[in-house]
């Protein structure tokens, strides 16, 4: 034990308890004695203490109201009442002014020395039991996620490397975290080439937005069981995971996984969660809507709601009553929370919520927004802040009272990209980072994929020489003019439309 461990003892009979005191500082503690909370409190003010010990009966100023007072000066200060009193107002009362640990006397020096490496250490044996864990466990995801031949096992290996990602996070430990980036890279490296293999294949499995509807709303539909449909534009698989420390309170949630379509763009995957339609089946089936979409980028998800009409009415579900709301600005969320006890007799309501997208958008617009999440790990805790105080949480508890079952989901997520490389290609060709659309456009194996092939994948194309190039992780495509210019614009910024882990994998949230 560390000799810069100083521990406060205030107890009014604190010469009964020099053995105690003994023992401790024979354990490597530096214990300082007062006998009463005045003295406490005052010493407190003057310096720094790792453990406050207090006795809950003393004359003039008690342990209750001394805890209080040394909790406005320092509000993190671990605090130990010792008490003869066994009554459960007392200790509800000493929990709530946060109290750290609550020991019943008689106290054997033993009892005292343990709670109080609790307190010192407890984050220490944490850090180093995780770290040993996760370093006994490296090597052999090293090994594993080169020989993972099925998408299954891919999804499982993933949730754990992100539990581990959000584990490392809470330590904070430096040391570890150039092992957990190796990893990832090797990771999405790993999983990009399996992908890229398999994707057409895996295209005829339930994981992808057009099959959404059928595997997570049809079955509520049948049983009568009302829903909701929250689809948060760009959430993340590691940003959903966050986001149970407050679910949980509140809701029983199960979390599993779904891909996203290549390109990682809202236009294909949102537009197919409310349709059930590949793209290029969306295009032929809605010719109208497709070229309005086309022709005007603000209209690419216009038209969600009639899509998701048209998928009830081809599906025997035209009973089933919906209300459809996209929110993009915190006035349009405020007044959907104001009138949603309006719509507790619609079977199914859909709200989209472009918050997080616009998050990450604004990323490469604005210095503000570069110094508030300049990495995954402060994305993730700015998304959890806006949640926990938003008009989406307070509907979400609405839907609870309603017995609504809530559904949350995603369409593409963001990944941040620092290796720009140059594309030629003409004025008609796509304007994203990510991903191109256009004539012969070209793209090395290392960098993307190029898909020559537009209908294997089931996306559209608008001539027959039209082809896709998608980047791989960490790449942004940038035109030869103006090159240094928008290499340092968009270089460390997040962005969507490409073949990453960050992309691809969506979450689904079943809220009960």
């Amino acid at each position: 034990m560390s000799d810069y461990v100083k521990i406060l003892w205030a107890d009014d009979e604190i010469n009964l308890l020099k053995s105690h005191v003994i023992f401790l500082e024979d354990k490597g503690f530096n214990v300082e004695t007062v006998s009463s909370g005045e003295e406490a409190f005052s010493l407190c003010k003057k310096n720094r203490y790792d453990v406050v010990l207090l006795d809950e009966m003393m004359a003039g100023m008690d342990g209750i109201e001394t805890l209080q007072k040394i909790k406005k000066i320092n509000p993190a200060i671990p605090v130990i009442m010792i008490t003869k009193n066994e009554e459960e107002w007392l200790m509800d009362e000493a929990i709530a002014s946060q109290i750290s640990d609550y020991l019943i006397k008689p106290v054997s020096p033993v009892q005292i020395f343990l709670s109080c490496k609790k307190n010192v250490d407890s984050d220490k044996i944490r850090t180093n039991k995780m770290i040993k864990q996760f370093l006994d466990e490296y090597n052999s995801i090293q090994e594993s996620i080169k020989s993972i031949s099925n998408i299954d096992e891919w999804l499982d290996m993933i949730d754990k490397i992100i539990d581990w990602e959000l584990e490392i996070d809470s330590i904070n430990d430096e040391a570890i975290k150039p092992f957990l980036k190796d990893l990832k890279n090797s990771t999405d490296k790993n999983f990009v080439n399996y992908f890229e293999k398999n994707y057409t294949d895996l295209l005829n499995s339930d994981f992808f937005p057009n099959k959404f509807i059928k595997k997570y709303l049809e079955p509520s539909f049948r049983s009568n069981q009302k829903t909701a449909l929250i689809v948060l534009d760009c959430l993340r698989y590691d940003q959903a995971k966050f986001l149970l420390q407050k679910l949980c309170s509140d809701f029983e949630v199960k979390i599993s996984s779904a891909l996203s379509f290549l390109p990682t763009s809202t236009q294909y995957s949102r537009n197919s969660i409310f349709s059930g339609l590949f793209p290029d089946e969306l295009k032929d089936k809605f010719p109208f809507e497709w070229k309005q979409m086309m022709e005007n980028e603000s209209k690419l998800n216009h038209f969600e709601n009639i899509f998701f009409k048209e998928y009830l009415k081809s599906n025997s579900f035209d009973h089933i009553s919906n209300h459809y709301e996209k929110i993009v600005e915190l006035n349009q969320g405020n007044k959907l929370y104001n009138k949603i006890k309006e719509y507790r007799s619609i079977d199914c309501i859909s709200i989209v919520v472009n918050f997080i997208d616009i998050l990450g958008h604004s990323f490469s617009k604005s210095k503000i927004i570069k110094e508030i999440i300049p990495n995954d790990h402060s994305y993730r805790k700015e998304v959890l802040n806006w949640f926990e105080d938003s008009w989406l949480y307070k509907t979400l508890i609405e839907f609870k009272k309603n017995n609504r079952k809530i559904i949350i989901t995603s369409d593409h997520g963001t990944t941040i990209v620092n290796r720009p490389t140059i594309i030629k290609a003409d004025k008609n060709t796509s304007s994203g980072l990510r991903y191109k659309k256009g004539i012969n456009l070209n793209v090395s194996n290392k960098e993307g994929i190029l898909i020559k092939n537009p209908s294997d994948y089931h996306l559209p194309i608008a001539s027959l020489n039209e082809n896709y190039i998608i980047a791989k992780p960490g790449y942004y495509f940038v035109y030869p003019n103006d090159y240094n210019k928008y290499k340092n614009l968009y270089i460390n910024s997040y962005q969507h439309g490409g073949v990453s882990i960050d992309e691809l994998l969506l979450p689904v949230l079943e809220l009960k």
